[in-house]
């Protein structure tokens, strides 16, 4: 059965031919990069109606005899009787404070120049790949009740990137800290929770501080600062970070990473070409916006959902 012609049948064959040249390239392709490509084509060809649509996307698959391959995370197990003893008396913990003055800490491990690992290709034919980046930043995150973000803490392996020539890393929108394997140690998170210790007493400030009982994270007396470690093995149900806070801010990030992929594919030979354009300076002003793009709304509702009322 011939298929229908399609009103935008331009876009459809221009965004067909740069899929294809993509796809020689061993580039990844997937159903969302088409899609902003699709529009970007409809917009500079003057097609302001078209809406690169799923429907759009479903179609172009099926003309194209298109199909997903691959070129995990785990939950572990909790306990519920210490996250129903957490928040029973999580209450009393809380008690007094205002909710600009109850906070939430916790590391997570960002692959900043991670691409898709998934890819759109002809049925039939062999997915080939480049080598997918590993290169890692370990980022401290440190949020209030409220909404508002504490400057993040972000962890590489060099003290002074080439990528850093010419900038005062004070200027940055992060406190940048190095070591070998680019990993939180009980040194840094104790100069962070010294500095913040001093930042709350010139604004005359006591807030109570959550994290997790990590090695890394040393259970000081400060004067201002509060720490209320969580019950081990609980924090996917009692840390505020770890109900979506952290993964809404990772997806703002691999959008500007999207966008960046988008620029550079009619220029990159290979997967190479891409990740390797992106620098530290790139993944640190992406994180900053990616804060910055979060909803009101998530991080009051993600300290509810531990259990924060």
């Amino acid at each position: 059965m011939k298929m229908r012609s399609s009103k935008f049948e331009t876009i459809n064959e221009l965004t067909y031919n740069w899929f294809t040249q993509a796809l020689a390239k061993n580039l990844p392709v997937s159903g969302a990069v088409i899609q902003v490509k699709a529009k970007e084509i409809a917009i500079e060809i003057g097609e302001h109606d078209f809406k690169a649509s799923n429907g759009w996307l479903e179609a172009f698959k099926s003309r194209h005899k298109l199909t997903f391959s691959s070129v995990c995370g785990e939950s572990k197990d909790v306990q519920q009787q210490p996250v129903n003893d957490f928040l029973e008396k999580l209450p009393e913990m809380i008690a007094g404070y205002k909710i600009e003055d109850i906070a939430n800490c916790d590391e997570t491990a960002l692959f900043f120049r991670a691409i898709p690992k998934k890819t759109l290709h002809k049925k039939g034919e062999k997915c080939y790949g480049g080598k997918h980046s590993k290169d890692r930043l370990s980022i401290l995150l440190c949020c209030f009740a409220d909404g508002k973000f504490e400057k993040p803490l972000v962890i590489g392996k060099s003290q002074n990137p080439r990528c850093f020539k010419g900038v005062k890393k004070h200027h940055l929108p992060v406190s940048w800290y190095a070591n070998k394997k680019a990993w939180m140690t009980g040194s840094i998170m104790e100069e962070f929770l010294i500095q913040l210790n001093k930042k709350m007493m010139i604004q005359k400030r006591n807030f109570l501080l959550f994290l997790d009982n990590a090695s890394s994270h040393p259970n000081l007396k400060l004067s201002n600062v509060q720490l209320i470690f969580l019950p081990p093995n609980t924090t996917s149900q009692t840390q505020p970070l770890d109900q979506g806070i952290i993964n809404a801010i990772k997806v703002h990030y691999r959008k500007r990473v999207l966008k960046r992929l988008i620029c550079q594919m009619d220029t990159a030979r290979n997967v190479s070409d891409l990740v390797k354009g992106i620098t530290f300076l790139d993944a640190i002003f992406w994180l900053k916006e990616a804060i910055e793009s979060l909803n009101d709304k998530v991080v009051p509702n993600c300290f509810r959902k531990a259990g924060f009322q």
